[in-house]
């Protein structure tokens, strides 16, 4: 009887975190920029930004590359560029994998990939898949390192 009794109460919490978690997601899309002339500038800085962000990441400064990688990212989002969301997404999961957060990185590469193949881009598409090859690469080079395989 009591097992019955926190079933129904888990299932109930379950589906109240469900309901919620529905009804939220429309309300925290970020609105999109009012005309082509902001999204044209929002585009242009956003390429800057993601720039910096990539010296930022060739000098070793993976944190703070990090902070500047992800608002491109939610930026090329708001502008609705296929191009710059893959490329910021690319340069993302390679500071993520750099900060050792293998699994966010290969979430972008994989990301990338889907959304270039989505949109037709072959260029992209090649650069994304090789992103995620030699972060496999780089992984399993690391673990037969690791457990002493790797000596030559």
């Amino acid at each position: 009887m009591k097992r019955n009794a926190e079933l129904r109460i888990t299932f109930s919490l379950l589906i109240a975190i469900l309901i919620a978690a529905i009804t939220l997601i429309p309300a925290s899309c970020s609105s999109s920029p009012k005309n082509s002339g902001d999204v044209f500038d929002l585009r242009s800085r956003t390429e800057r930004e993601m720039e910096f962000g990539n010296r930022e990441a060739g000098r070793g400064n993976f944190e703070n590359a990090y902070q500047i990688l992800h608002e491109c990212k939610r930026k090329a989002i708001l502008t609705d560029d296929a191009s710059l969301m893959i490329r910021s997404g690319l340069s993302l999961g390679n500071v993520l994998f750099s900060l050792g957060r293998t699994d966010e990185a290969y979430a972008e590469w994989e990301q990338a990939v889907s959304l270039a193949e989505k949109n037709g881009n072959s260029e992209l598409l090649s650069v994304s898949k090789v992103y995620y090859a030699r972060g496999r690469l780089v992984r399993h080079i690391f673990r037969a390192i690791g457990s002493g395989r790797g000596n030559p």
